[in-house]
Formats: C-alpha cells, sequence, structure tokens
C-alpha cells in the first residue's frame, strides 16, 4: 500500500494506506473529504499518488494561483514497432503573471514550472520540509539537481512569501 499524508483543509487530517494507483481524489475521501473551505481548484484531484507523498489541501484564503487547464494525460499513440506506446501532455510554465510561491506549493504546482518534473518538484518539497521554508528564490540552488542552468528558466515564475 502507499502510505500517503494529507493535511490541509480535510476532515481528518493524516496518513493514510492506500492502494497502489490510487489518485489524489482517494486520499482526500479518506481524509473524510474536503472542508467547506478547501480551495480544491488548484488541487489536480486526478494525478496519482506515490508512497511516503504529502498532499496538502489549501484553504481558499491561502490565494494559490487557479492552475491552467491542461489536455488530458496519458493518450496512446502507436510507436514504430507498431505496440502502443504513450505520450503525456504537461504545461511548462505557470498562466501569465502568476508566480508560484515555493514555500507552499504541492509537486504538482511545482511541476508547473520550467525544467521541474516530479523528481525535482519532490526534492523542493523534501528539501523545505528539512530545512524550513526558503528564504530567497536562489535558495532553490541550494536543492539537489537545481544549478544555475535550471534556476534562471524557473526564477521569473516563483516566490516567496
Amino acid at each position: 500500500p502507499l502510505r500517503v499524508y494529507i493535511s490541509g483543509e480535510v476532515h481528518a487530517p493524516d496518513v493514510y494506506l492506500l492502494p497502489p494507483g490510487s489518485i489524489i481524489k482517494d486520499a482526500i475521501r479518506a481524509a473524510g473529504g474536503a472542508t467547506a473551505q478547501a480551495n480544491l481548484d488548484v488541487v489536480n484531484q486526478a494525478l496519482e499518488l506515490q508512497d511516503q507523498q504529502h498532499i496538502h489541501i489549501p484553504a481558499k484564503s491561502e490565494n494559490l494561483p487557479t492552475p491552467p487547464i491542461v489536455e488530458g494525460g496519458v493518450t496512446p499513440t502507436p510507436s514504430a514497432a507498431g505496440s502502443p506506446s504513450t505520450t503525456v501532455s504537461r504545461v511548462t510554465a505557470p498562466p501569465a503573471g502568476q508566480k508560484i510561491n515555493i514555500n507552499t506549493a504541492s509537486p504538482a504546482e511545482l511541476e508547473l514550472l520550467p525544467g521541474v518534473g516530479p523528481t525535482i518538484a519532490r526534492r523542493i518539497v523534501d528539501y523545505r520540509q528539512a530545512n524550513g521554508a526558503f528564504s530567497t528564490i536562489e535558495a532553490l540552488m541550494d536543492v539537489k539537481g537545481i544549478g544555475q542552468a535550471t534556476f534562471d528558466k524557473l526564477k521569473d515564475y516563483v516566490t516567496v512569501e
């Protein structure tokens, strides 16, 4: 089973054991559902969970940007060998004029940043949990896997508040 910690605007924040293949919506349901204050518009409830993941359901008062509409996840396409392969559509930057707060963003929100995939997003969250809030955006370069080139791609899209 997957061990997932869900916090924020759910009725029973805690660590839950969920079956492989579960999605964020399943974790919310396991935690007794979202509260009336939950801002579910900024949470991609269709994302598949990973073991030891922390999911934070923000309050409407947290004022996070609404994520852009993205085409569906996995679309089968034929490969040269004739067997199906998959391609994934993904946004490579937050909506124009909106910045992502690296001190409160979920892994899914961090993946909207250019040059940040699931591994780097998880490292940012893990670093933040181990070391506390980032004091400057440049502190992102202390996260393993984020060097000057990656930082240069994402610096215009992030903030610390």
